[in-house]
């Protein structure tokens, strides 16, 4: 399904200005496309999942912008931002106020080895977690264990000490990694650096969950 945008025939506003209409933006002139999509008006959903077991209860639709979560929240549709964190300072408190869950993608503790895996420091991203903290927002910890990258068991202690004591999250979601997504890889004609890597094993991953539960969290 191709979400084309919520603009009525020729008209810029829409009635209701959270309506969404799967129709025909080809007929919308241009200019009219071009100013709904800078204001959040408008936007594109390229793709959905019917379900999953990692993005938060329920089914997931990736939405564009707070418009969507707006509208969701006033139908009483349960909302969830996944993300990891860096940009965290570009969203107000009244925005996450328009979020039910947050999915807190942590990569690693390391200050060093968490700029070596992202580029970025991680500095934001435990501000955010800070944030999300102060203000009570109910989150997930997301961590993708990496065998050789992120399985350093002094890192994982300490994400879950730090975890533990911002009193917000509800569960830590170990995440094994895997090579279903390599041939994207190929079709897009980027080099490829973790090729050669191999998932973990299911005795490294309850390893790993067991340092989480440890520190009094709900790991899976």
């Amino acid at each position: 399904m191709r979400v084309e945008g919520q603009i009525q025939e020729n008209q810029l506003e829409a009635r209701n200005p959270y309506e969404l209409r799967v129709d025909r933006a080809r007929d919308v002139p241009e200019s009219d496309v071009r100013q709904a999509l800078a204001t959040g008006e408008m936007g594109f959903l390229h793709s959905f999942t019917t379900g999953s077991t990692v993005d938060g209860p329920g089914v997931r639709v990736v939405r564009f912008a707070m418009r969507i979560l707006s509208a969701a929240q006033a139908m009483g549709i349960h909302t969830a931002l996944d993300t990891n964190g860096a940009l965290g300072g570009r969203i107000s408190d009244d925005e996450l106020n328009k979020i039910d869950l947050v999915l807190l993608d942590i990569k690693s503790w390391s200050p060093e080895r968490h700029k070596m895996l992202t580029g970025m420091d991680i500095t934001p991203v435990l501000n955010f977690a800070s944030r999300l903290s102060r203000l009570r927002k109910p989150a997930w910890l997301r961590f993708v264990l990496v065998p050789g990258l992120t399985d350093h068991s002094e890192d994982i202690e300490a994400l879950a000490a730090f975890a533990a004591g911002l009193g917000n999250i509800q569960r830590a979601d170990v995440l094994p990694f895997h090579q279903l997504g390599k041939f994207k890889w190929k079709e897009l004609k980027l080099n490829y650096h973790l090729g050669d890597v191999s998932p973990p094993l299911p005795a490294q991953v309850t390893l790993v969950r067991s340092i989480f539960t440890a520190h009094g969290l709900r790991a899976y």
